[in-house]
């Protein structure tokens, strides 16, 4: 491919798994014991979307590795990924804790 990269689209090889990887930092002052991140993966441009919670606790001021997300794929397929926080009780403001991606699976030579 030539040209520069699109933000919030990535192209993989040809594959049938993706695995997200999540590093989980607490900015905060207060410990999280349950603190949550949900994965989605939609096949596009319609599908069904697939989605797996990765919990743990989570030290104020402190980072933690979630246990990977694994997702079936298919070789040239798009695929909306979407990793967000879950909220804890009481927190509304939402700033920096999703991203949204395009995986375009490229097809099988």
């Amino acid at each position: 491919p030539t040209g520069a990269a699109t933000p919030g689209f990535s192209v993989l090889s040809p594959t049938t798994s993706v695995l997200v990887q999540v590093v989980l930092s607490n900015l905060g002052s207060v410990d999280e014991p349950h603190a949550s991140v949900q994965f989605q993966l939609t096949p596009q441009p319609t599908g069904t979307a697939v989605t797996i919670t990765r919990t743990a606790g989570l030290a104020a001021a402190g980072s933690v590795s979630l246990p990977p997300a694994s997702f079936k794929v298919k070789p040239g397929t798009n695929y909306q990924l979407t990793v967000a926080v879950v909220l804890p009780a009481g927190q509304t403001d939402a700033t920096g804790t999703s991203l949204s991606e395009v995986l375009q699976i490229a097809p099988s030579t």
